[in-house]
């Protein structure tokens, strides 16, 4: 998961879904007896696996306070289709050789028969 819907209080009138840039791993409070004052204990940092994107299989424009965004939708490597997201192209700077790919399997292709379909006048002879 790119972002995670997380549990607010309801008087707390705010969006829920964050982006995981935006988290931190909770760490409660405990007493520190020799001081009687909260101290917060030592985070532990691991280091979590970083998703890699398989392939872009579509891709939407949004509209967000009165700005298009485009979204692509992602296949995770090793996840499965439940788990695709929506992502913005600055959340895919690592994977632009996909987002590029992508568009150039999908560019709008021009059948022969449409060819000069839309010119008009005479066609141009060149005099010896």
């Amino acid at each position: 998961m790119v972002a995670y819907r997380i549990e607010l209080p309801p008087w707390w009138k705010i969006h829920n879904v964050f982006h995981v840039s935006q988290l931190k791993k909770y760490s409660a409070d405990r007493e520190d007896d020799a001081r009687n004052q909260p101290s917060r204990s030592q985070l532990e940092l691991t280091k979590t696996k970083e998703k890699v994107a398989e392939a872009i299989l579509n891709h939407r424009v949004t509209r967000i306070a009165k700005r298009e965004h485009t979204e692509y939708l992602v296949k995770w490597k090793g996840c499965s289709s439940e788990e695709n997201t929506w992502e913005r192209v600055m959340n895919l700077k690592a994977f632009l050789p996909l987002v590029k790919a992508y568009h150039a399997s999908h560019a709008p292709r021009t059948l022969l028969s449409q060819v000069g379909e839309n010119i008009k006048g005479r066609p141009h002879t060149r005099t010896p």
